[in-house]
């Protein structure tokens, strides 16, 4: 790389001198020559899209061994941030499926998170109303869950679906998936579907800029402790995290 030579304070006599006796300019000024957030070990957590599933973004971070999830735009701009907590706290406040349609669930996330097939409907809909009911592999619990006016059912552990139920499910409008759980691992997995956009935090996110000096996120990062922190360019955009332990690896490197 190439070295720049700066000066943090006043040229002495002495300093002076030298630099008239060889005819070179003194050095540039600099007021402040601390490290800053770039020279931290920034790392490259990929970001999500907001419509993932919880069951994804949850895989995601135990594959990569993190607690946060940076959630970006298309132009790779901050949405927001989902914590493993965010999502353990998810499956505490969830009592019944309305939460599905509230968080207008892509068709394409509960077909990811119980295995499932579409059989009748359009996988790239989204859940927006009704509910999502378990038929089971009877016949029977399949035909009341129609009559019942289910917006979608999820018939299991892959049994064939007789054409009596296709043809009243597209009648009724009701979306049909069929899954290779059981009953009772589906029950468990569906509200796993929902999109991370329903949970993650969106609003005053503590984020940095590459050229923050350390030392004045010190005090911030101490205040927020077990958090990792998003850093942005001088463009606004993402380009990875911080945390609390990259300040130790610093001093140390000094």
């Amino acid at each position: 790389g190439e070295f720049i030579p700066k000066r943090a304070g006043q040229i002495s006599q002495e300093t002076q001198y030298v630099l008239d006796r060889f005819q070179v300019d003194a050095p540039g000024y600099v007021p402040n020559v601390g490290t800053r957030v770039k020279d931290m070990d920034i790392r490259c957590i990929d970001g999500v899209t907001s419509h993932i599933s919880l069951k994804k973004a949850w895989t995601l971070m135990r594959n990569e061994n993190v607690f946060t999830l940076p959630i970006l735009n298309q132009n790779q701009e901050l949405e927001g941030l989902i914590t493993t907590n965010d999502i353990t706290e998810s499956y505490m406040d969830v009592y019944n499926n309305a939460a599905l349609s509230e968080a207008r669930t892509p068709y394409r996330n509960i077909l990811e998170t119980v295995d499932g097939t579409m059989i009748v409907g359009n996988e790239h809909a989204h859940f927006t109303d009704g509910k999502v009911l378990i038929a089971g592999n009877r016949y029977e619990a399949q035909l009341c869950a129609i009559e019942m006016g289910a917006s979608c059912i999820i018939v299991c552990m892959g049994v064939p679906i007789s054409k009596t139920i296709r043809r009243l499910a597209e009648e009724r409008e009701c979306f049909v998936i069929s899954s290779p759980h059981d009953t009772y691992t589906v029950a468990r997995l569906i509200n796993q579907s929902m999109p991370v956009k329903h949970f993650m935090t969106s609003e005053n996110l503590v984020k940095f800029s590459i050229d923050d000096y350390t030392d004045d996120i010190k005090e911030v990062m101490a205040k927020l402790r077990h958090r990792d922190f998003p850093v942005l360019n001088k463009h606004g955009k993402y380009v990875g995290m911080v945390s609390r332990r990259n300040l130790l690896g610093i001093k140390r490197r000094q």
